[in-house]
């Protein structure tokens, strides 16, 4: 059996969940089948970013910020959005849960463990677990397209995990940063692959997307970010376009004062799978997402990329965002830092060649296929 660990279990993040589904789509194919691991971190590392956020509300934004989550309506919506998560997650083949104490149960001898894809291996939430901490060195130990989500990664870091990573037998990365650093360190050969999500095409993902939620043409803008700025410019140009803004408010599914007024509609009962079918028919697409502009690009849409945070800070995770678009040659969708509306209407008034985009795809697709399908086979050479 292929058992693979991801940001999987109760992820309300769209992208985290359609990674989990693809890998398993892909990894099902085989005759040794394929289950996504329910790993259940139990451990209190969200305590400091939650009073970090608390610690810097005004008092008037508690009160209202309260008020909001008294607000039945507001609590309804959410809890639609999460069932429709829940049913999606559901449909993924799937262990029992596990936590970190009783993680090493779920392993047989003739087990094929793969970690990845997403931020597995973020310095800010990861867990030995996600470095396979729990398999015994006779299992075949995979990473693939793992993830640091960062462009920096601290020395000291990469020294508590040496010995994890240095027990794998195969290490593939998402982003060109993570590879370099990577074989710098460990001083062997790390690949560089695409996201599951990119490993399915166009068919295969129109196939579970559900649609139509909204039927006149309108832009998706789907953000991840809290920019004001952002949000100001793409207002800007949706006037100017004079297409709709359609939008999924709160998407942390936590109450987020600058979505206030911000679409002209706002959809609250959209899961993975409504998510899919929101960008494949949209006119165009406005995104600060590495997945949005993942599916862009899979349903051939004309669209723009906001860093979610500058090159200069050190929270910034735009490196996958680069990796991609220098990969499919799109680097010309990313909106710089500084920008006003003519630079959005400027990208998206250059078309995208998709014809040539699909002929880099399926070439990438291919290479990464072959080097997940020889890892599972245990093909070192």
């Amino acid at each position: 059996m292929i058992k693979i660990l991801s940001l999987y279990y109760k992820n309300f993040n769209y992208g985290g969940q359609l990674q989990a589904w693809a890998l398993c789509q892909i990894l099902g194919r085989r005759e040794e089948g394929c289950i996504q691991i329910s790993f259940e971190d139990l451990k209190t590392k969200s305590y400091r970013n939650v009073w970090q956020r608390l610690s810097s509300l005004t008092l008037e934004k508690v009160r209202s910020k309260l008020k909001l989550l008294l607000n039945q309506d507001f609590r309804r919506n959410i809890a639609k959005r999460k069932a429709k998560f829940r049913e999606f997650e559901n449909d993924i083949p799937h262990s029992k849960i596990y936590n970190e104490s009783t993680i090493s149960q779920c392993v047989e001898p003739n087990d094929i463990f793969v970690v990845g894809s997403d931020q597995v291996w973020n310095p800010d939430w990861t867990s030995d677990v996600y470095f396979l901490n729990f398999v015994p060195v006779s299992n075949l130990k995979i990473a693939y397209a793992a993830s640091f989500g960062k462009s920096e990664i601290p020395p000291s870091f990469l020294t508590l995990i040496y010995d994890y990573l240095n027990k794998f037998d195969f290490i593939s990365v998402r982003e060109k940063d993570a590879k370099i650093v990577l074989e710098n360190y460990l001083k062997k050969k790390i690949a560089l692959v695409l996201d599951p999500t990119l490993l399915m095409n166009e068919k295969e993902w129109g196939e579970i997307a559900d649609f139509p939620l909204v039927k006149r043409p309108y832009i998706f803008v789907y953000l991840l970010g809290n920019n004001l700025n952002h949000k100001k410019m793409i207002k800007q140009y949706a006037k100017w376009k004079n297409l709709e803004i359609v939008y999924i408010p709160h998407v942390h599914l936590n109450y987020q004062f600058s979505d206030n007024g911000f679409a002209d509609t706002e959809l609250y009962d959209v899961g993975p799978k409504e998510f899919l079918g929101l960008i494949q028919n949209a006119t165009e697409v406005i995104t600060d997402s590495f997945h949005g502009c993942v599916f862009s690009i899979i349903f051939k849409k004309q669209f723009c990329a906001f860093k979610r945070h500058r090159d200069d800070l050190s929270i910034n995770m735009n490196t996958r965002l680069y990796t991609l678009l220098d990969s499919l040659h799109l680097r010309n969708r990313l909106i710089d830092d500084d920008f006003s509306v003519k630079d959005i209407q400027k990208v998206m008034l250059t078309l995208i060649d998709y014809e040539k985009v699909g002929e880099i795809l399926v070439e990438l697709r291919k290479q990464s296929l072959d080097y997940l399908m020889s890892a599972i086979s245990g093909d070192k050479r």
